[in-house]
This record gives structure tokens, C-alpha cells and sequence, in this order.
């Protein structure tokens, strides 16, 4: 009991059951509203068997690197509750709680109870892109950001897939705010070092190096566009 459904926290968190099913959230009213992006990659993943059998507890822990769900639940900030026994339950960010491929933070006797996201506030355009290979993707982005005077600002950007574990890419928002939004390209194509640098991407057979920065860059790029649109006419 209380491990599965979708509900609204008294803070306006959403607090999501560790044993719900993709295939559920990615039809449940409240995340359509509140936290859309993660409706939108909980679509992707694989098949209906596999959303109709699949949690996003389960997603999480066993931290595939490729990983639909993941970056996301970094734009929403969201937390991973713990519970062991009788015992407080603890709270990480999903950042601190993924350490590394196939592993996560979670304690022998632990168990995730629930993931609570932050939903973002209102104006901001939200996008969520992927490429694929198999049904799994090979880089995905998630975006969210303000425009404003047409200008970005509040940006939110998560990369995964390339790197690992995914990443918010902090340096590249702060880098990015204020810029105009018909200069978005120019932008992202100014900080390509500083992308290579952070995700430090490694060829293999999903493609070169130089390819997943190719294509992180162009996604981030569409999100964007697809962000500020969204945003202008919320």
C-alpha cells in the first residue's frame, strides 16, 4: 500500500509511487499537468509490455545509463525517498541518488518508496527530444526555459544517454540566460567546448565522440526552439 498512484503533496510537490507503471504515468491527468515532460519520455520507453510491466522505481534503480525517464526528473529537481524498517526514510536528488551505471545510492535493506517532483513554475516552456536506437535512446534532452523580451532566461537543460549518469547542465544554462532567442544556435554552438568537457562522451558502437556531441547539440538546439515557443504562447 501507498507504493503505487500519483499524488499532489499540501507543498504542491507531485509524489509519484515507486511501483507505479510507465504506462500510467504516461496517461495519469496529474503529470500531463504538472510535470508533462515526464508524461512525454514515460511514452517512449520501449513497448506497451514493457510500460505496462515496468516502474519508475524500478528505472531508477537499476540506473540504466540510457534511460528515458532520467533527465526529466532532473528539470523537475526530483528527490528519491528511501525507506528502511521503522527507521526515518531519507530523501536524495535523483543526482546524488544514480552514482554511475548501475549504480545508485541505495543502502542494503533500503527500499524506494517514491520520487517527488517539483513541478516548474508557470511561463516556462518545457520539451523533451530523443534519439533512438531500438527502442532505447542514444542521447535525450530535456528543456525547459522562460522566453521573455525575446530573451531565454530560467533555463532548465538535462542531457542523458551520452554521458553517464545524465546530467543537468548548470554551466551551459548560466552561460545561455539572456541570450536572445534568435541567437539560441550561435550560442549553443559557442559553448561546444564546454559541452565536450562536461558530458566527456566516449566513442562506441552508439557512435563517435564527435557524433553525441553533434547530436546533443542539435537537440538541445530543436528543444530550445520547441521551449520558447511553448513558453511565448503559455
Amino acid at each position: 500500500p501507498g507504493l503505487t498512484g500519483v499524488t499532489v503533496e499540501p507543498d504542491g510537490l507531485v509524489r509519484i509511487g515507486s511501483a507505479t507503471t510507465h504506462h500510467r504515468l504516461e496517461r495519469d491527468d496529474l503529470i500531463h499537468a504538472d510535470v508533462p515532460l515526464l508524461s512525454v519520455a514515460e511514452s517512449k520507453i520501449g513497448n506497451i509490455r514493457i510500460r505496462n510491466q515496468g516502474t519508475l522505481g524500478g528505472n531508477i534503480c537499476f540506473a540504466d545509463p540510457h534511460s528515458d525517464p532520467t533527465p526529466p526528473l532532473l528539470v523537475y529537481q526530483a528527490t528519491v525517498v528511501l525507506q528502511s524498517g521503522a527507521q526515518a526514510p531519507r530523501e536524495l536528488p535523483v543526482e546524488e541518488f544514480v552514482r554511475d551505471a548501475y549504480s545508485t545510492a541505495i543502502e542494503p535493506g533500503e527500499l524506494v518508496t517514491a520520487i517527488r517532483c517539483r513541478p516548474l513554475p508557470s511561463g516556462l516552456g518545457q520539451c523533451y527530444l530523443r534519439s533512438e536506437r531500438f527502442t532505447r535512446p542514444t542521447a535525450n534532452v530535456a528543456v525547459a526555459c522562460r522566453a521573455e523580451d525575446s530573451q531565454v532566461h530560467e533555463l532548465r537543460l538535462a542531457v542523458g544517454s551520452v554521458c553517464t549518469p545524465a546530467r543537468r547542465l548548470r554551466e551551459l544554462e548560466a552561460g545561455l540566460d539572456g541570450v536572445a532567442v534568435d541567437d539560441l544556435e550561435t550560442a549553443i554552438a559557442d559553448h561546444r567546448a564546454l559541452l565536450a568537457t562536461v558530458l566527456d562522451p566516449h566513442s562506441d558502437a552508439l557512435g563517435s565522440r564527435q557524433y553525441k556531441l553533434h547530436l546533443v547539440e542539435t537537440l538541445l538546439r530543436r528543444a530550445l526552439h520547441s521551449a520558447t515557443k511553448a513558453g511565448s504562447e503559455a
